[in-house]
């Protein structure tokens, strides 16, 4: 009896702080492993984010992006010289659930100009194959978010390709 009520007061506590928190801090403390990963380390943090240093190279942002009705909208990003991502969650009364698809339309076909626009990328034939990477970081003192491109072959940040503004349910590109 007593571990029942051990269990169901642990469980209230970890369930309960997702569901009100208030913080970055609160709700990265209180996200499952499989959001967050092991192997992070805070190195900076505001109320509404935490910048961190990730496994071997990579680093990333954690944004409290937007609370309404019950929902916390989260998002996660991730980057290094090769790969980045960004992903989304939805958190209800202590639920965690993936809503990047919902949150923030994917990169296609269409966006390839831009992201060659603002590498800026050299062809030499019609025929090459050209590998520019890209990654996402959030504005400190917004929810906005940044696509960049890097240089072509480079870890260097070359420009913006696209600023996202928040408007309440997903990301929307802005001029």
């Amino acid at each position: 009896m007593m571990i029942k009520i051990a269990a169901a007061v642990t469980l209230s506590l970890i369930f309960g702080v997702a569901s009100r928190a208030q913080t970055a801090r609160e709700l990265y403390s209180a996200a499952p492993a499989s959001v967050v990963g092991s192997s992070a380390e805070i190195v900076e943090e505001t109320s509404s984010m935490i910048k961190l240093k990730m496994s071997g190279k990579s680093s990333g942002e954690f944004k409290l992006v937007a609370q309404s009705k019950g929902e916390i909208i989260v998002g996660l990003t991730q980057s290094d010289c090769d790969a980045s991502g960004v992903r989304f969650w939805s958190v209800k009364g202590g639920k965690w659930s993936d809503v990047t698809a919902r949150v923030l339309k994917s990169l296609g076909k269409a966006d390839v100009a831009a992201i060659i626009r603002a590498s800026p990328a050299t062809l030499e034939s019609l025929n090459q194959t050209v590998e520019i990477a890209t990654f996402y970081k959030f504005a400190t003192d917004s929810t906005d978010l940044e696509l960049f491109a890097r240089k072509q072959g480079s870890c260097e940040a070359a420009g913006r390709v696209y600023n996202y503004r928040f408007n309440g349910k997903r990301y929307e590109k802005t001029k």
